[in-house]
């Protein structure tokens, strides 16, 4: 999955949040691409790195957990 796989895919199914997009070079699994996602009471990231990994985070402010 990369961010245009996100844009296409998933983006489309998270109606009512925003959006920023950030990128980072040279990090420790390479080049890094984050999505900040905030809407419905959550906030969370989806990072994409060169290297292949992904990582996936979601906070959910309602329930402070």
């Amino acid at each position: 999955m990369n961010v245009d796989y996100f844009n296409w895919y998933i983006k489309p199914l998270l109606k009512d949040c925003s959006f920023k997009y950030s990128s980072f070079s040279n990090g420790d699994f390479g080049d890094l691409e984050r999505v900040e996602i905030d809407g419905r009471g959550k906030v969370g990231a989806v990072e994409f790195w060169s290297m292949g990994w992904m990582g996936v985070d979601v906070y959910d402010c309602i329930l402070d957990d």
